[in-house]
């Protein structure tokens, strides 16, 4: 910033502009284009890391090599340019505002539908509600497809104190049920047996999820540490 306001300076002393139209003044010029090409390699050299789009463009203006930082130590003399086309656009604060704008619109328009993937909160229950339910962690012992069945994955869990046969509706996201082998998960142990036209599933095994199957389904991760049998509480 401080050699950029050096060659502002520099331009406002020289006016390159009213030399261009001045007869005799050609030599002049020619000096005071080649100090600024100069400083605006220079200039681009110090932007290079952070706008190398720009600089690329330059090194294409000015035909030369690809910057590299010590070529800051040195000047460009005797040398042709390439014809001269724009390289960057002033700011429009005008145009920021617009945009801004537009972000705030959009991000209106894109709240509601956010918020439509999440299902309301159910009913508020007590703490004695919450104490009935006896949410256990399990290990997979064996996990496999149910035959006749495109929803349906067959677990056999680890429960610590006894094993559980459980049927789970997560076929669709966990297609290779048999990598979930050796799998810690949350299970509602004192749900009632529920007879299937597969057997019987004993319990529940906890899933995340959103309103539809859009949003997948996710089973629950437990931390290291965390034994079968252990009650989540």
């Amino acid at each position: 910033m401080a050699l950029a306001d050096e060659v502002n300076a520099y331009v406002d002393a020289n006016k390159p502009w009213e030399l261009a139209k001045q007869e005799g003044q050609d030599a002049r010029l020619q000096d005071v284009c080649t100090v600024l090409i100069n400083a605006f390699r220079i200039l681009a050299i110090y932007l290079k890391p952070v706008l190398p789009k720009l600089a690329e463009n330059v090194e294409a203006f000015l035909n030369i090599a690809p910057l590299q930082w010590d070529d800051a130590q040195t000047l460009l003399l005797g040398h042709r340019i390439n014809a001269y086309q724009h390289l960057m656009q002033r700011i429009d604060p005008t145009l920021i505002e617009k945009l801004i704008e537009a972000n705030k619109q959009s991000m209106e328009q894109t709240a509601p539908e956010t918020a439509a993937t999440y299902e309301p909160l159910a009913e508020t229950i007590k703490i004695d509600d919450f104490a009935k339910l006896d949410l256990r962690i399990g290990t997979v012992l064996e996990c496999k497809l149910v035959e006749g069945s495109d929803k349906l994955l067959q677990f056999t869990v680890d429960l610590g104190f006894e094993t559980r046969n459980i049927f789970s509706g997560i076929r669709k996201a966990y297609a290779e049920p048999e990598k979930l082998v050796g799998r810690q998960v949350v299970v509602v142990a004192n749900l009632a047996e529920r007879k299937m036209r597969f057997g019987i599933s004993q319990g529940m095994i906890v899933c995340a999820s959103g309103t539809d199957d859009s949003a997948g389904l996710f089973l629950l991760d437990v931390d290291a540490g965390a034994k079968p049998g252990m009650r989540i509480s």
